[in-house]
């Protein structure tokens, strides 16, 4: 399923100021990467801090350049005229998937490559939590490198025990969700979402799914924002997570 148009989003913010979602530019690439290289794990949800701005960079790029795929970036301006604020030019960026399939093919044909060199050459500075994201995405990095066949198999067996054989609701996955600390309880967050979930609405999907990894104090925020949880599971990444959707 490939991404439609995304229309920028404007609304006042409690500073005077105007806030800004619109889709992820390369320009803003190395804003959002060096924002989330500095974000807590609550905030990357999905890929770790720990990895570093170069392979950030090349991740926010590739999910920009997939047509099944969302990047947003929140950005505040002083005004509708579209001057920017004194400041970090980006103040949130999020990244979803509205195809899984489709994606991560596309990321193996066009990115593999480059994604797997800037996994290698990711900084050791957290390793356990290199470690974990390399579990839950390295085989497809590997397969790229490789030229290892990417459907069936050991894959299918995995996506059939996930959805237990029951069709899977068309849903928009949330991998990303980064909002710069300075701004965050103003409504970044809540913005990034209701594009994501217009967006996802806009292509016939009926609901968007996060994986939130216990204990970093993120569940509290998708409650807040109408996210219905499910039971705590251990997650592939190590560690436990638990499923939040909200239906679109």
């Amino acid at each position: 399923m490939a991404a439609g148009p995304a229309v920028p989003t404007r609304r006042p913010t409690t500073a005077g100021r105007v806030l800004v979602v619109r889709p992820l530019a390369p320009d803003d690439v190395e804003t959002t990467a060096a924002l989330q290289a500095s974000a807590p794990p609550s905030g990357a949800l999905d890929v770790p801090a720990a990895l570093g701005v170069g392979f950030l960079r090349r991740w926010h790029l590739a999910h920009l350049r997939s047509p099944h795929a969302v990047a947003l970036v929140a950005e505040q301006v002083d005004d509708d005229a579209g001057r920017p604020a004194t400041g970090p030019r980006a103040t949130g960026v999020l990244l979803a998937v509205l195809d899984r399939r489709a994606h991560r093919e596309h990321l193996l044909r066009e990115h593999g490559p480059g994604l797997a060199a800037g996994l290698a050459g990711a900084p050791l500075r957290t390793p356990q939590a290199l470690g974990r994201w390399a579990r839950h995405h390295g085989g497809p990095l590997v397969q790229a490198v490789t030229l290892l066949p990417t459907r069936g198999g050991a894959a299918a067996r995995a996506r059939r025990a996930v959805s237990g054989g029951a069709p899977v609701p068309l849903a928009v996955e949330l991998e990303q969700l980064v909002v710069d600390p300075a701004v965050r309880g103003t409504g970044v967050g809540r913005q990034l979402l209701a594009s994501l979930a217009a967006q996802g609405a806009g292509v016939g999907l009926t609901r968007m799914e996060v994986r939130v990894p216990w204990g970093t104090g993120a569940e509290g925020f998708f409650t807040a924002c109408g996210w219905t949880a499910s039971a705590t599971r251990p997650s592939a990444r190590g560690g436990f997570e638990t499923p939040f959707h909200r239906d679109l």
